[in-house]
């Protein structure tokens, strides 16, 4: 189950965590990009991350928990 939804809101990526480990700072999910990837995301990386404007990644607060397989559509 995709429990979060992370994305870019200045470009094409989404990020769909499906676990997260407090103590590496690690989650597992897919990446929507180009492609679609399965793995291990670096959170604080990706938190580190900024876009076009200096706009960080941004947390979808309406999405509602589906199966990976709808994330992917």
């Amino acid at each position: 189950m995709a429990l979060v939804k992370l994305f870019d809101p200045c470009g094409a990526y989404t990020w769909y965590i499906t676990e997260y480990d407090p103590t590496t700072r690690e989650a597992f999910g897919l990446v929507h990009g180009d492609t679609d990837e399965l793995g291990y995301i670096n959170m604080p990386a990706l938190v580190a991350q900024r876009g076009q404007f200096g706009l960080p990644i941004e947390r979808d607060l309406s999405w509602k928990p589906r199966p990976l397989s709808e994330c992917s559509k």
